[in-house]
């Protein structure tokens, strides 16, 4: 049973191996010659960073970093993975052809037969970073426009029941920024009464 459940696995786990959306790559870390020295790497890899996977293997980690680093932290990182076995954030790789882009990793320590291998997985994030990106700058105008107007300005957020009071529009009603919270009840409370009815009816019909 247990022959026939390691010969079902390795070929899973190939094809995880070779079919992954993620990049992955197998390190050594504790060559006395090439600090986080490459000894595997899957298709996607070889795609994702323009190599093959001959150029890729026995290179250091810095030749596809957009800023090395194993020269500075020497074997810190490895420390660092013994007290922390997986550490996941942000970064920049560089391509073959030396265009930089952005990435979500995801590194964990292994110990096989006590030997110790660092396997890093890779998702590129340049659509989501743009996006981001995007998204900040059209904040920024945003904020510019309405520290440029003389108009008051409210975004409520039906969603979370949050909204948010421009300074002039506070300062209309006679209040600087920080005394009046940024809750619903602050304009709904002022509503006068005569419009309340047509008010309510107005925003059931908007919803």
């Amino acid at each position: 049973e247990n022959q026939y459940t390691l010969g079902t696995t390795l070929p899973q786990l190939r094809a995880i191996w070779d079919q992954s959306p993620l990049s992955i790559l197998l390190f050594e870390p504790n060559d006395p010659l090439v600090l986080a020295k490459i000894v595997d790497c899957n298709p996607m890899a070889c795609k994702m960073h323009g190599y093959t996977r001959e150029e890729l293997i026995g290179q250091c980690v810095d030749m596809i970093e957009a800023y090395p680093w194993t020269q500075r932290e020497g074997t810190d990182w490895i420390k660092g993975l013994r007290t922390s076995p997986r550490r996941d954030g942000v970064g920049k790789h560089r391509r073959k052809d030396g265009t930089i882009f952005d990435l979500e990793y995801s590194t964990s320590l292994l110990v096989v037969d006590g030997h110790e291998y660092v396997i890093g997985m890779d998702r590129d994030a340049t659509a989501r970073r743009m996006a981001e990106r995007s998204l900040q700058a059209s904040e920024e105008r945003w904020q510019l426009a309405v520290a440029g107007s003389n108009e008051g300005v409210w975004d409520w957020n039906l969603n979370d029941k949050t909204i948010w009071y421009s300074p002039r529009w506070k300062d209309i009603l006679g209040f600087s920024a920080e005394e009046l919270p940024d809750r619903p009840e602050e304009w709904l409370t002022r509503i006068h009464p005569d419009d309340r009815l047509h008010f309510d009816t107005a925003l059931a019909a908007h919803l």
